[in-house]
């Protein structure tokens, strides 16, 4: 097969499908990117209807797709033990950067 017979057979594969990056668009938040997050404090948040809070999304370069990260503005509340309680069933971890 010539070069320019195996480029037609490159040109003419279907495209790779994504269903996590389309669920990422659909989601109509900021995704983050890079290798790091200088500042999550710093990080622009839009209005997440899936979670009802502003958020955005973190995938960072290095982790081959396979983990990302949630930034959600929660509201405050009192602090306490009623907030230690509240651990969600999904294994997910909530960590307060700023108590009001």
């Amino acid at each position: 097969m010539t070069i320019a017979a195996k480029n037609k057979v490159k040109d003419d594969a279907p495209g790779r499908y994504d269903a996590f990056a389309e669920w990422q668009k659909a989601q109509n938040i900021p995704v983050m990117g890079g290798f790091f997050i200088a500042d999550v404090n710093e990080v622009e948040l839009a209005p997440w209807e899936l979670k009802g809070v502003p958020g955005a999304l973190v995938v960072l370069e290095g982790t081959g797709g396979q983990t990302d990260a949630h930034i959600c503005e929660i509201p405050p509340r009192p602090c306490g033990r009623a907030a230690a309680k509240s651990t969600p069933s999904n294994g997910a971890r909530a960590v307060c950067l700023r108590c009001h």
